[in-house]
């Protein structure tokens, strides 16, 4: 035929375009749309796992881990730090569209006297990070994606072990989805004009 190797992705829209492939292989991925959900309640997602575990019920070590997933739901993702622990491990959402005002939402459960780091990375940089225990209970925290407005991202969990068994970290129920409003000034003239912003606030100023 008429192909040279190698083969990729050659649609220039998709996530994975190779400009160095000359014939389409069939693996373009394109960016998913919001809203976007992400419970782990079934055993197959639209995530990339590279060392959590999925689970329900308690860990295998007292003193650490949830008993249930959050919001009284079976299921959630966690990090195994007893024997045979794996030290840095990461779960990875790829080409996530964010074409308005967005935010991600995530629940994350860090009890034990061992907690050591949960980061959030977008494209490769940490955006947020906890470490420590953080009580035994599940915590949701907000992550703005309004500086990612017409880009497609890879949202990346990574989890770092402290040191002991009573170190096991837990995600669950992710969810990124449109904000309604985000409040500022739109009219484009303005001196305050915000290009984030999707509802007016009634604060543009002009020069007089």
């Amino acid at each position: 035929g008429s192909c040279i190797l190698p083969d990729g992705c050659t649609d220039p829209t998709a996530c994975n375009y190779d400009s160095l492939a000359t014939c389409d292989d069939g693996t373009c991925q394109f960016g998913l749309l919001l809203p976007f959900s992400e419970n782990f309640e079934s055993t197959t997602g639209t995530y990339t796992n590279n060392g959590w575990n999925r689970n329900s019920g308690t860990t295998s070590s007292s003193g650490t881990g949830p008993s249930s997933g959050a919001n009284g739901s079976s299921y959630y993702m966690y990090h195994e730090t007893s024997s045979g622990y794996t030290p840095i491990i990461s779960l990875q959402l790829h080409c996530i569209a964010i074409n308005t005002a967005s935010e991600l939402t995530f629940y994350n459960h860090m009890y034990g006297d061992d907690i050591g780091t949960l980061n959030v990375k977008i494209n490769g940089t940490t955006i947020w990070s906890k470490s420590g225990d953080q009580g035994n209970q599940w915590n949701q925290d907000t992550i703005s994606l309004l500086s990612y407005i017409g880009s497609v991202v890879a949202i990346e969990f990574e989890a770092i072990h402290s040191g002991s068994y009573r170190g096991d970290i837990a995600i669950d129920q992710i969810n990124i989805d449109t904000i309604a409003c985000f409040y500022g000034c739109i009219d484009s003239t303005a001196t305050n004009y915000n290009p984030l912003a999707t509802c007016d606030d009634g604060s543009c100023q002009y020069l007089l």
